[in-house]
C-alpha cells in the first residue's frame, strides 16, 4: 500500500500458486476451513471533504479442485464506487453509486451459468435527524436504482431496470440515572428504540446472482433496511423492530462496563424475495436477539450474543467469548463457545492464547473441540520471532478434511515489516487468536 498523493492511496495484494494442492499441502491458510480462492487486488481510493471514491480490478485464483465451475466467483473488472455526504440545516443528502463488471470463464457452462455483464446501482438518500438530549427522530428516503446489461441471461432479458423505494422511521428515548457502586461514579441508561421500515415487493426472478448473499440474523440485523447483502436482491420490507438497550458506564473514565441489547422485528406483510429459496419467510415475527457485554476491568472483556425462539422455546444460536488479556495484549487468553440448533446441531469450544517467551520471542495457539463428535475440530501453534524490520514463524496447525480426519500441517515464514505494518497475516492470525491484531497495531 502507498500513497500517491494528496487523498490518494494504491494497493496492490496479488497472490498466485502454480500448483493448486499448494494451499492444502504447506498449509498456507492458518484457517480451520481450507482456503478455496486467492485474491488479487489492485485498488486506487480517494478521499476528500464530500466525495469518497474508490475502484479496483479484483480477480481469484481457484485453488480447491472440489469448486465446480459454476461455483466459481466473478471475478470484478472493474468495480468503481463513489459515493457523496453532505448536511443541511435540515437534511442529510448521501448518494452512492456503484458500476461492476462481472466476468468468469464459460466454456464449461451451460445455461443461465454463463451470464456475465455490467451492472450500475445508483442509491440518492435524505434524511431530517431530529435529536435532542432525550431522543432522537429520523425519518428517511432512499431509492435502490439498478440497471444491468448482460450478456447470455438465460433467467430473461439482457437489459434490466429495477426501482426500489424505502421509507425508514428510526427512533429512540434516552434515559439515565447516576448511582455509586464500590465507591465508583456510573451512569445507568435504558435506551428503548422503535424501528420501521417500508419497501415494496419489485420483480427479480430474472436477475442473475453475481455476489448476493442473505445477512446471517444477529441483534443489530434487526435495525437493517435490508436483509440482503449485494446488489442482486433487494428484499421486500413492512416491519417494525422494538429494542431496548441498558449501559453502565463509568464516569471517571467513558468506559461501558456493562451493555445490554435485546430486540425483535414484528412482520405486517410475507416477504416475498429470496435468492435460491433463502430469505423469504411468512413468520409474523423473528426470534429475539440479544447481546451482552462486560468489561468489568481493563483487560477484561465478555460477550455473549444470542437467538431465542419463543414459540418452539429453544436456543436457535448463542455465541460466548471471554477475553483475558495485558494492557499492551503480551499475554492473551481467550475462552469461546458456540451453538447452532440447526438440522445438523453444531456445539464447539476453543480456547486461544499468546504469552512472550523474551523480548522477541513469543508463543501462541488454539484449540478448537466439538463437544457433540468429542473430539479436536482443529488446533493452531506457533513460535514467533520479531524485530523492527522482520518477523519469522513457526506454526502448525491441523484441521478436519472433508472425510472428517485430522490433517497436521507445518509452515515456516518470514516476513519483511512494510509501511503499514505486517500485512494480513496479522489479521489472518487475529481471526485465530482475538487479541493478535491488538499487540500488532501496539508494537507498530
Amino acid at each position: 500500500r502507498s500513497t500517491i498523493s494528496d487523498g490518494w492511496t494504491s494497493e496492490i495484494d496479488y497472490n498466485v500458486v502454480s500448483d493448486n494442492n499448494y494451499l492444502e499441502d504447506l498449509s498456507r491458510s492458518l484457517s480451520i476451513e481450507n482456503e478455496t480462492h486467492l485474491d488479487r487486488v489492485w485498488k486506487v481510493s480517494h478521499t476528500g471533504d464530500v466525495w469518497q471514491f474508490d475502484g479496483s480490478f479484483h480477480g481469484y485464483q481457484t485453488v480447491d479442485s472440489t469448486v465446480l465451475p459454476v461455483d466459481k466467483p466473478y471475478s470484478r473488472l472493474p468495480e468503481l464506487n463513489l459515493v457523496g455526504d453532505w448536511d443541511s440545516e435540515l437534511f442529510d443528502w448521501t448518494v452512492g453509486s456503484q458500476y461492476t463488471y462481472f466476468y468468469r470463464e464459460d466454456e464449461a457452462l451451460t445455461g443461465s451459468d454463463k451470464v456475465q455483464g455490467n451492472r450500475l446501482r445508483i442509491k440518492p438518500e435524505v434524511s431530517m435527524p431530529m435529536e435532542a438530549l432525550w431522543g432522537y427522530l429520523t425519518p428517511s428516503f432512499k431509492v435502490d436504482q439498478t440497471n444491468y446489461a448482460l450478456k447470455e441471461n438465460g433467467l430473461g432479458d439482457d437489459n434490466i431496470s429495477r426501482t426500489v423505494p424505502f421509507a425508514t422511521l428510526d427512533s429512540g428515548l434516552y434515559f439515565d440515572r447516576p448511582f455509586q457502586l464500590a465507591s465508583k461514579d456510573y451512569n445507568q441508561t435504558l435506551e428503548p428504540r422503535v424501528f420501521y421500515v417500508y419497501s415494496p415487493e419489485v420483480k427479480q426472478d430474472d436477475i442473475p446472482d453475481f455476489d448476493t448473499s442473505v445477512k446471517s440474523f444477529s441483534y443489530s440485523q434487526l435495525f437493517s433496511d435490508d436483509r440482503f447483502v449485494g446488489g442482486d436482491r433487494v428484499g421486500d420490507n413492512n416491519r417494525v423492530t422494538l429494542g431496548l438497550t441498558s449501559r453502565f458506564t463509568q464516569l471517571s473514565t467513558g468506559i461501558d462496563s456493562v451493555v445490554m441489547s435485546l430486540g425483535k422485528a414484528y412482520y405486517f406483510e410475507d416477504r416475498s424475495i429470496n435468492l435460491d429459496g433463502e430469505g423469504a419467510s411468512t413468520n409474523s415475527d423473528s426470534p429475539y436477539a440479544g447481546e451482552f457485554i462486560l468489561t468489568p476491568i481493563q483487560g477484561m472483556d465478555l460477550k455473549v450474543t444470542g437467538l431465542w425462539d419463543e414459540h418452539e422455546n429453544r436456543t436457535i444460536e448463542s455465541n460466548s467469548n471471554l477475553s483475558l488479556h495485558t494492557r499492551d495484549y503480551g499475554y492473551v487468553l481467550n475462552l469461546g463457545h458456540s451453538y447452532k440448533n440447526e438440522e445438523d446441531p453444531l456445539e464447539q469450544a476453543n480456547i486461544s492464547t499468546i504469552f512472550p517467551v523474551t523480548k522477541n520471542v513469543s508463543v501462541f495457539g488454539r484449540w478448537l473441540y466439538d463437544l457433540d463428535d468429542e473430539r479436536t475440530a482443529g488446533t493452531l501453534a506457533g513460535l514467533e520471532y520479531r524485530s523492527c524490520c522482520w518477523r519469522a514463524q513457526v506454526l502448525s496447525n491441523s484441521y478436519l478434511t472433508d472425510d472428517s480426519e485430522l490433517t497436521h500441517k507445518i509452515l515456516f515464514r518470514i516476513e519483511l515489516k512494510g509501511i503499514a505494518g505486517f500485512g494480513e497475516s496479522a489479521t489472518e492470525l487475529d481471526e485465530q487468536v482475538p487479541g493478535y491484531l491488538g499487540r500488532e497495531s501496539l508494537y507498530n
